[in-house]
């Protein structure tokens, strides 16, 4: 009897390493799942956030920045201007047909849409008379930082 206990041991230590095993796969099956998940989902909106580019920044006569910006494949909200990390009252500018301009005012407390693949100006005063500004457009797909020097 003393063979058939061993096969029996042999065996039910079998069974528990398999069981084992399979209770470790499907518990990290399930956490890489949802790291992917998280992951495709943040890509997305990192991909939305990545489709408004600064094209050019600087700082025009005495006191005005001026950040000419541009859309991509999505609309953007601007919410608020930053310089030199205080809010700024600016204004906002861009074409909405062949010889329509659309200017509104971004003041941190509503948000304009800028419809994709549109060329954007904002204009601020400039609360120093500093030769650099760095420059911080919220949106809400994200933020956007551009430093601003004057032109001479």
């Amino acid at each position: 009897m003393r063979g058939v206990s061993e096969y029996v041991a042999a065996l039910l230590m079998t069974i528990i390493t398999l069981v084992a095993g399979a209770i470790v796969f499907i518990y990290s099956y399930y956490i890489v799942d949802s790291y992917s998940n998280e992951f495709s989902s943040r890509a997305l909106v990192a991909g939305r956030s990545l489709s408004v580019a600064v094209l050019a920044s600087f700082i025009r006569g005495s006191n005005q920045v001026i950040v000419i910006g541009s859309t991509g494949a999505y609309p953007a909200t601007l919410r608020a201007v930053y310089i030199n990390e205080s809010l700024t009252v600016c204004t906002l500018s861009f074409a909405t047909a062949p010889s329509a301009t659309t200017s509104k005012q971004v003041d941190g407390s509503t948000g304009t849409v800028i419809p994709y693949r549109t060329v954007f100006i904002v204009s601020c005063a400039l609360p120093s008379t500093s030769n650099v500004a760095v420059v911080k457009l919220v949106f809400d797909e994200g933020e956007i930082y551009a430093k601003a020097g004057r032109l001479v």
